[in-house]
C-alpha cells in the first residue's frame, strides 16, 4: 500500500510532464509556421496591403504613446481622421478607466475611439479590437500599433467592398497598458460594449512570427470553425486557449468577454524580447506579421460580416 501510495504521485508527475511537453511541442509548431509575404502599396483595392497599413504606421507608432500624452492625443486624432475620411461614424468615447487588483488598482482618464459600419440587416455586432496606447518605455509598433494601422486598412478594404449584412464596430481602446483600462469602460458604459456580439481581439507579444488564434471564449466550436474557414492562413491550436486560461494575463479581451461577448483573440509572439521596450519599433517589425494580422481580420470581418450571428453558439469547445 506504501508503494501504491508513492507511486502514483510519480505517474501523476510524468502524465502531467507528458502532456506539457507535448502541449509545448504543438505550441511550437504553430508559432514557427512562416509568415505571409506582405503585399505592396500597389494590391488590389478589396485585398489588406502590408505596405498601406505600415504608411499609417509610420504616422503614429514613431514614439511612445502611454495614456494621458501627447503622443496618444496625436496617435488619437489621426486615426479617428482616417476612419472618417473612410466612410465609418467615428466617435471618442471619454471616461474615467478603472481596474481592481489585489492590492493594487489602476484609474486614468481614457478616450476610446469607436467607429462604426452599419450592417444591410444586422443579426448582431462584430466587435474589432486593439488598443492604440503603448508602454512608456518604447513606440509599441507592434504592441499594438500594427493591429491598430491593420483595422484602418480593414475599413478602407471592407468599404471597397460589398456592404456587410452585420454592423462592424471598430474598438481602438485607450489605457490598455494601465490596467485594461479602456475597454473596460467601453463595456461598463458604451451601449454598443453592453449590447454584446462577437469580439476580434488583436494583440503582440513580440515583433514577428505568424498570428496566432491563441484564446477564445467558452464553447468556441461554431467560431472556431468560422475561422478554420474564413482565413487563408489559419494559425493556432486548442491547447493555446486552455493554457491561456490558466494564466493571470489580461488583454482587452478580458472584460470585454467578461461583459457578454465571445470571440477569439489573436498575437504574434516571436522576438519577444523586444516586446515593452524601446526595440518595439518600426524597424524590428515583421511585414509578414502584419500582412498575417490584417488578411486574417479582413476576412474575419468579411465573414462573420455576413453570418447569421446567433448561429454560432455552441455548447462545446472545439479541441
Amino acid at each position: 500500500m506504501t508503494g501504491k501510495l508513492l507511486d502514483v504521485p510519480r505517474r501523476t508527475l510524468a502524465g502531467i510532464s507528458a502532456l506539457l511537453a507535448l502541449a509545448a511541442v504543438i505550441v511550437l509548431t504553430a508559432m514557427t509556421d512562416s509568415t505571409m509575404q506582405p503585399l505592396p502599396a500597389s494590391a488590389p483595392s478589396r485585398e489588406f496591403s502590408a505596405g498601406r497599413a505600415l504608411a499609417h504606421l509610420e504616422k503614429f507608432a514613431t514614439e511612445p504613446r502611454p495614456i494621458g500624452s501627447p503622443a496618444s492625443e496625436r496617435a488619437r486624432a489621426y486615426l479617428a481622421g482616417q476612419l472618417r475620411a473612410a466612410g465609418l461614424e467615428v466617435e471618442i468615447q471619454r471616461s474615467t478607466g478603472a481596474w481592481p487588483a489585489a492590492g493594487l488598482a489602476t484609474f486614468g482618464q481614457v478616450n476610446n475611439v469607436v467607429a462604426t459600419l452599419p450592417g444591410t440587416d444586422s443579426t448582431g455586432t462584430v466587435l474589432i479590437a486593439a488598443h492604440y496606447d503603448s508602454a512608456s518605455m518604447g513606440p509599441g509598433a507592434s504592441d499594438d500599433g500594427a493591429a491598430v494601422a491593420a483595422m484602418v486598412e480593414t475599413a478602407r478594404a471592407l468599404r471597397a467592398g460589398a456592404s456587410l449584412r452585420n454592423d462592424v464596430v471598430l474598438l481602438m481602446s485607450d489605457g490598455e497598458e494601465d490596467g485594461v483600462l479602456g475597454a473596460g469602460a467601453f463595456a461598463r458604459e458604451h451601449p454598443l460594449g453592453r449590447k454584446g456580439g462577437v469580439l476580434l481581439n488583436w494583440e503582440a507579444r513580440g515583433v514577428g512570427g505568424p498570428s496566432l488564434m491563441f484564446q477564445t471564449s467558452r464553447n468556441n466550436a461554431g467560431l472556431v470553425e468560422t475561422f478554420v474557414n474564413a482565413v487563408p492562413h489559419p494559425r493556432g491550436d486548442s491547447s493555446m486557449g486552455e493554457l491561456y486560461r490558466l494564466l493571470p494575463n489580461n488583454t482587452d479581451f478580458t472584460p470585454l468577454t467578461k461583459a457578454g461577448f465571445t470571440g477569439m483573440n489573436f498575437a504574434y509572439i516571436e522576438g519577444s524580447s523586444h516586446y515593452h521596450t524601446a526595440g518595439d519599433s518600426i524597424a524590428n517589425l515583421d511585414r509578414g506579421s502584419l500582412q498575417h494580422h490584417g488578411t486574417n481580420m479582413l476576412a474575419l470581418a468579411r465573414a462573420l460580416g455576413d453570418a447569421d450571428l446567433p448561429a454560432l453558439t455552441s455548447d462545446h469547445d472545439a479541441t
